[in-house]
Formats: structure tokens, C-alpha cells, sequence
């Protein structure tokens, strides 16, 4: 072989070596901008796709989008986070997600932006955007009236009327009746009041099983007692006992016919308890049961005396209705 020929051949095998690794280790970037429509309404949201393929290991920076798109009267909303995928032939694909949205009805762009890298620079396409006004409504145009829905009626609905006339036809009648106990006094019954001897005889009873004596105090004992008698003097025979001394007292209701043959009895029983609360005395165990015993053994006779009085007059009144 020649020393020309063998130049030749060597010259070519450098060359096919350069261009192989210029094709696998030299591919240049490319960029694209991509939108989801070519036409929107005003206000309406387009979102932009930002892909940039470069080799793998190159670094790819993103234009400022704000001083971009704000001269095309575009208005930035959000931009994504760039993502970055694995592509064939040694490439990585860098893509960005943006939304913007426009104010202003016509054609408008999406300029070109230029992605930096250390492999060299790449601008992506012009992009034209329609922007339509939304449709003008004919505020004069007046739909027709629907039909109105009539709902079925049944007895149910009426049911509080029904209930109301059945009250109003029911009502006078349990009125009528309570009207008529209440003119005869039995709708609201009342307890039969007490008589003075009734009250008395409770008292004494009351005092009876009280331990004054057991306890030898006289004084209290006969006090009570006395005042019992005094309050029952008062209410049945309308003196004022419970103010007045003892032969105060007795002069007050000697003239009484049920008094006189319990007045000697009744004047000991004052003495007695005067004697115990004033002077301090301690009458006998015999003096202290007859204070009680007069007392109760009058009382008792003055509401028997007033029973038969009662019964007599009632049998006079009922025949001289005979």
C-alpha cells in the first residue's frame, strides 16, 4: 500500500471515530412549549407544558416566566415543580407545569423562551391563543312560567281540624260538670276545719308524751298545760285567756254553763301552774296527772255538750219541716 493510500485510510477511520462520539455525546437541546388548548374565555385558566430534552447529566435553568409572559399581558397563577424523566438515546426530559389566564378578549402569544444549559441555549415556539368574551345573555328574553306541581291532599292534612272540632264537641260537657261540683263545693274538696276541742285534746295528747316529768321539769310542764287550757278558753268562749291572770280568767267564765261544774277543778289547775312557774314549785306526781286529766276530762264534756245542743237543734229544725 502506498503511503498516499494509507493516509487516506487513516484520515477516514478519525473521522468515523469523531462522529460517533459527536452522535452519542454531543446531542444539542431542544425545547417545547406545549398548550392544552389554542382558545379559552376570558378569566378561563390555560395550562402550559415546559419540556426541554437534554443529555442526561446537563443541567437545564428555566426562564423567568413572570417578566416573560407579563408584557403579552399574561397573568402567572402557578408553576409546578420541575420533574425530570429518563428518555431514550442517553436524554432526560426536564418539564414544568404552568397556568396563566387572561383579562383581555383577542389574539394573544405565548412568546418564545429560551432555556439555558452548559450544552448551549434552546428557544421554544411562538404560541397563538385565542381569547373569546363569554356570550352576551339577552336580558329581555323571559321564560315561560313552569307549570305549577300540585301535591295530592288527603284526610292527613286535615287531621288537626278534625281534632280540634272533636275537642270543641267533647269539651262543654266536662265543663258543665266541673261547673256544677264547683257551685256545690265538692270540686275542690276541703279538709273540715278543726274544732277548738279537736285542737285541744291533740295538744294534750302531744304534751303527754313529752318527758317534762321524767325530767322534773315542772315548770314547763304545767306552763304548757295551762296554755293549753287558756288557748282553748279563748277560742271557744271568746275570752282573752292567754292575757289574764288566773282569777282574771275564772271570773271571765264563771257565768258559762259548761264552766260550772268544772270551774273549782279548772281555778286548782291555774294555781298550781302558777305556783310551779312563780314560785318555783314541784307539786306532786298526783297533782301533775290531775292538771291533765281536768283539762282534757272539761274539754271532752264541753264538745259533748255541744253535740247534743247540735243534735237538739237539728231535731227541732226537722220537725217543724214535718
Amino acid at each position: 500500500m502506498s503511503m498516499f493510500k494509507y493516509k487516506f485510510f487513516l484520515f477516514f477511520i478519525l473521522q468515523s471515530c469523531f462522529l460517533s462520539i459527536n452522535v452519542i455525546f454531543g446531542q444539542s437541546i431542544q425545547a417545547t412549549v406545549r398548550a392544552d388548548s389554542n382558545a379559552m374565555l376570558i378569566g378561563d385558566q390555560l395550562r402550559l407544558r415546559l419540556i426541554v430534552d437534554a443529555p442526561k447529566g446537563v443541567a437545564v435553568s428555566m426562564p423567568d416566566l413572570q417578566t416573560l409572559l407579563k408584557p403579552a399581558a399574561w397573568e402567572l397563577i402557578n408553576i409546578s415543580q420541575p420533574t425530570v424523566q429518563a428518555q431514550e438515546g442517553n436524554l432526560n426530559r426536564h418539564e414544568v407545569e404552568v397556568l396563566v389566564t387572561a383579562w383581555e378578549a383577542g389574539e394573544k402569544a405565548i412568546p418564545a423562551m429560551t432555556f439555558n444549559s452548559s450544552e448551549g441555549a434552546a428557544t421554544s415556539q411562538i404560541i397563538n391563543i385565542r381569547i373569546d368574551a363569554p356570550p352576551v345573555v339577552d336580558s329581555t328574553y323571559v321564560a315561560d312560567i313552569k307549570t305549577i306541581i300540585e301535591v295530592p291532599i288527603s284526610w292527613l292534612d286535615y287531621w288537626l281540624y278534625i281534632l280540634g272540632a272533636v275537642l270543641l264537641i267533647l269539651l262543654p260537657y266536662p265543663l258543665y260538670l266541673a261547673y256544677k261540683k264547683y257551685k256545690a263545693g265538692t270540686l275542690f274538696p276541703r279538709a273540715a276545719p278543726s274544732t277548738p276541742e279537736a285542737i285541744a285534746l291533740e295538744k294534750l295528747s302531744a304534751l303527754e308524751k313529752t318527758t317534762y316529768l321524767a325530767e322534773q321539769k315542772y315548770s314547763l310542764y304545767h306552763s304548757e298545760a295551762t296554755f293549753i287550757l287558756r288557748e282553748y278558753l279563748q277560742a271557744r268562749f271568746k275570752v282573752r285567756a292567754l292575757y289574764m291572770t288566773s282569777i282574771d280568767t275564772m271570773y271571765a267564765i264563771a257565768a258559762k254553763p259548761q264552766v260550772v261544774d268544772y270551774s273549782k277543778n279548772i281555778m286548782e289547775v291555774l294555781e298550781t301552774a302558777d305556783m310551779a312557774k312563780f314560785a318555783k314549785a314541784s307539786p306532786l306526781a298526783a297533782a301533775n296527772t290531775f292538771a291533765l286529766n281536768t283539762i282534757r276530762t272539761f274539754v271532752t264534756s264541753v264538745a259533748d255538750h255541744l253535740r247534743l245542743e247540735a243534735e237538739r237543734i237539728a231535731a227541732q229544725k226537722k220537725g217543724k219541716k214535718q
